[in-house]
């Protein structure tokens, strides 16, 4: 599968982009770390295992960022690439135990806010996509669209695009792959400002 979302950090600490991480239903976390530094893990919850990789240069608070984090299901960090503006950047892996797979928890799928609580995005986020493939480098740029979103409900794979929200500041962000699912839309649950861009 593939995670996909444009981020803009306000400062290099801790920045939760999506992820199922909630205590005892975690599935997968993806993230920058409190040096902002990007990284995607995904976690065998039954053997308190997980496997994952890292760029390990940091991002620049202040500025607007295409991530992408993808995994080809072959039980290694090396089936996990990290993707930055269009470009190929993992070079780490970070993995612990003996990971079998991920197991379809029962955990919730946070945006912006870790699904235990424990952490929480100072900046902003938006369209957020979760693909059911491994998305190619070509599929990738074509949604980096040379630095302005493109919006992926008119993206080549659509027919694997799982869900898409798009940051629409403080009311409900609708899921505009599935518009008629209520259950997959989310309300922003401590914001208390938007961002206006022209």
């Amino acid at each position: 599968f593939s995670i996909s979302a444009w981020i803009y950090p306000s400062t290099l600490a801790y920045f939760s982009i999506v992820d199922k991480y909630s205590s005892n239903d975690k599935e997968y976390l993806f993230e920058l770390d409190n040096n902002g530094k990007l990284f995607f893990r995904c976690v065998d919850e039954s053997a308190g295992s997980f496997i994952g990789r890292k760029y390990n240069t940091a991002l620049t608070a202040g500025k607007w960022y295409h991530v992408v984090a993808t995994y080809n299901a072959n039980e290694a960090s090396s089936g996990i690439n990290l993707y930055l503006n269009g470009e190929n950047v993992d070079d780490t892996d970070s993995e612990s135990g003996s990971y079998t797979a991920m197991q379809n928890e029962a955990g919730v799928l946070a945006i912006g806010l870790r699904s235990d609580g424990a952490q929480y995005s100072n900046g902003v986020i938006t369209e957020v996509s979760i693909w059911g493939t491994e998305l190619s480098q070509a599929e990738i740029n074509e949604l980096y669209n040379d630095g302005k979103a493109l919006d992926a409900t008119i993206h080549s794979r659509i027919s694997n695009l799982v869900s898409y929200w798009r940051n629409n500041g403080l009311s409900e962000w609708k899921d505009l792959k599935n518009p008629t699912v209520t259950t997959f839309d989310g309300t922003p649950p401590y914001c208390n400002e938007t961002l206006l861009l022209p």
